[in-house]
């Protein structure tokens, strides 16, 4: 990471989340719903058992396959 990169947060995250990644020493770049580069995310969860769980952001097109 760089020193001018930024962390892209949404509205979503709330004032409390947003000053508390702040007090860790992020610098944030606030967007409004889906306005970011990346503000979308599919996801896979290994589970302690080995399971494999996953998850695609509803708001864009995209899919999350795990096997």
């Amino acid at each position: 990471m760089t020193a001018t990169a930024r962390l892209t947060v949404e509205p979503g995250f709330g004032q409390d989340v947003a000053r508390g990644l702040e007090a860790l020493g992020h610098r944030l770049n606030r967007v409004g719903p889906l306005e970011g580069p990346s503000c979308s995310v599919q996801a896979i969860r290994v589970a302690e058992n080995g399971m494999r769980i996953a998850g695609s952001d509803p708001r864009r097109d995209g899919w999350a396959a795990a096997w």
